[in-house]
C-alpha cells in the first residue's frame, strides 16, 4: 500500500515539474505574460493595466470579437515590443444610416473581422453614421476624367447679298405701253436711249413720244417725229439724252386715232445722269 502511494506521489511531482517546465518554456517563447480573465474585466481595462492595446491582445490570442471575453479565460498579454503591423491597403467608406459591419463587409467582399481589425474596433456591433472605415483590399474607383470642353466652331457671318430689285414696268393701258426704259431707270446722259413697247389702237393714225422735265411737267417736248405705223411689243424710237441736264424726267407715249382723239397715254419716270 505504501509502495503504491509513493509511486503516485512521485508521478505527481513529475507531472507538476513538466507543467511548470512547459509554462516556463511557453512564457519564454511568448513575448508577454499570461493573465486569467476576472469578473468585470474587458480587453480595454486589461490592455491599460499592462500598457498594451486591445488590438495587440486580440491578435496574439486569435480573438475575432474583442468585445467578447469570458471569466476564467487565459490570455497571453504581449508586453515586449510588438512587431510593426504590415501597412494596410484599401479604401475608405463612410458609414450610412442603416449600415452594419456585416452589410459593409458583404458589399465590399471582405469579412467583419478584417474590417474590425483594420479599424481597431473594440465592439464590432457599434458603428455610427458618418464614421470612416478602412476597408482592407478595397480600391475605390478612380475619379471620372474631367469633361472635354466642347469647342464650338466659329461661325462666320455670311454676307447676305443684296437682292437686285426687279425693274418695274409702268402700269399703262394695253394700247399704249412702254416696257423699256423701266420706272426710275437711270439713263446715260451722254448717249441714246432705245424705247420699246406697244402703240396700237382701233382706227390707228399715229403715235408720238414726248418728254417733260421734273415729276410734274407743265409742258411736253416731242422726241424725234410722229410715227404712223402701229407697234406691238417692239421698237418705238430713240431718245437722244446727250443734250439734257441731269435730273428727273417723264417719258410719255401718246397713241392717236384718225379722229384726232387719244385715250389715256403711258407715262414713265426716268433719271438722266452722267
Amino acid at each position: 500500500m505504501k509502495s503504491k502511494l509513493g509511486k503516485a506521489f512521485i508521478l505527481g511531482l513529475l507531472v507538476m515539474q513538466l507543467v511548470l517546465a512547459t509554462g516556463s518554456v511557453a512564457q519564454a517563447l511568448s513575448p508577454g505574460v499570461y493573465y486569467t480573465v476576472q469578473r468585470g474585466d474587458t480587453l480595454y481595462s486589461i490592455a491599460r493595466r499592462y500598457g498594451t492595446t486591445v488590438t495587440a491582445i486580440a491578435q496574439v490570442n486569435g480573438i475575432l470579437n474583442p468585445a467578447y471575453i469570458r471569466v476564467g479565460q487565459v490570455l497571453l498579454i504581449p508586453t515586449g515590443p510588438a512587431a510593426p503591423p504590415p501597412p494596410l491597403t484599401g479604401g475608405y467608406y463612410t458609414v450610412q444610416r442603416g449600415d452594419n459591419l456585416y452589410r459593409i463587409a458583404l458589399r465590399f467582399g471582405t469579412t467583419c473581422q478584417a474590417i474590425a481589425a483594420a479599424n481597431n474596433l473594440w465592439n464590432p456591433n457599434y458603428i455610427y453614421v458618418g464614421q470612416r472605415l478602412l476597408i482592407p483590399g478595397y480600391a475605390p474607383p478612380p475619379p471620372p476624367p474631367p469633361p472635354v470642353p466642347t469647342v464650338k466652331p466659329t461661325v462666320r457671318p455670311t454676307a447676305t447679298p443684296t437682292p437686285t430689285p426687279t425693274p418695274r414696268v409702268a402700269v399703262c393701258p394695253p394700247w399704249a405701253q412702254i416696257t423699256e426704259p423701266t420706272v426710275n431707270a437711270k439713263l446715260d446722259g451722254a448717249g441714246i436711249t432705245f424705247i420699246r413697247g406697244t402703240a396700237t389702237i382701233d382706227n390707228f393714225w399715229y403715235y408720238k413720244l414726248e418728254f417733260g422735265v421734273g415729276e410734274w411737267p407743265t409742258q411736253w417736248s416731242l422726241i424725234e417725229e410722229l410715227h404712223y405705223a402701229p407697234v406691238v411689243s417692239g421698237y418705238l424710237g430713240d431718245w437722244k439724252t446727250g443734250a439734257l441736264a441731269e435730273g428727273v424726267y417723264q417719258l410719255r407715249l401718246v397713241v392717236v386715232d384718225k379722229t384726232g382723239n387719244y385715250p389715256q397715254p403711258c407715262q414713265v419716270q426716268v433719271i438722266v445722269e452722267r
